[in-house]
């Protein structure tokens, strides 16, 4: 018996769509539109525990700025 874990984290989930990282972090991306997808990636990897690939976070960068201008033409 040894009392310490010692097998290595996972960084893989099929559940962190683009969709969802969309969602989680709309208002980081209504503040900061130019937010470089790298940090992004490495934000998503800090808070989450997920490895997502750049594509995904371009598509959720693009989810985020859709769903800004949306709430932007409501308001008018």
């Amino acid at each position: 018996y040894k009392p310490t874990h010692t097998c290595n984290i996972s960084y893989k989930n099929r559940q962190a769509t683009s969709a969802f990282l969309a969602s989680k972090y709309v208002n980081k991306f209504r503040t900061t539109r130019t937010w470089k997808i790298i940090e992004f990636k490495d934000t998503v990897k800090y808070d989450f525990f997920v490895e997502v690939s750049k594509m995904k976070c371009y598509r959720a960068r693009k989810q985020a700025l859709v769903q800004i201008e949306a709430t932007l033409l409501v308001q008018n």
